[in-house]
């Protein structure tokens, strides 16, 4: 009884350190005075692409840039305009655009 006890408080501080990393992205990104492609990445990413909530910006970009939401010249430092996040929130929540985008 004490090994299941000890193993589900265990869980669920995993959980909640887990949940406070992003919580601490998430915060930094909206303390930015600007958001860069990385951090948007970061975003979209993690609200409906299932990437994991403990990956890095440069991940994020990097698998955002592998399924063509930017250009191959793009950088992660680049700053993001409102027309990209726009863009890549609409595929993460597989919304399929209204009149503008067709």
């Amino acid at each position: 009884m004490k090994k299941i006890m000890m193993a589900t408080a265990f869980a669920l501080a995993t959980v909640f350190a887990a949940n406070a990393q992003s919580a601490e992205k998430l915060t930094e990104i909206l303390d930015a005075s600007e958001v860069n492609l990385a951090q948007l990445s970061y975003i979209a990413g993690t609200c409906g692409f299932n990437l994991p909530d403990n990956s890095n910006y440069t991940t994020a970009f990097e698998e955002m840039k592998r399924r063509g939401y930017f250009g191959q010249n793009a950088k992660e430092s680049d700053k993001a305009t409102l027309a990209q996040a726009s863009y890549l929130f609409m595929k993460a929540t597989k919304i399929d655009g209204g009149l503008m985008y067709r």
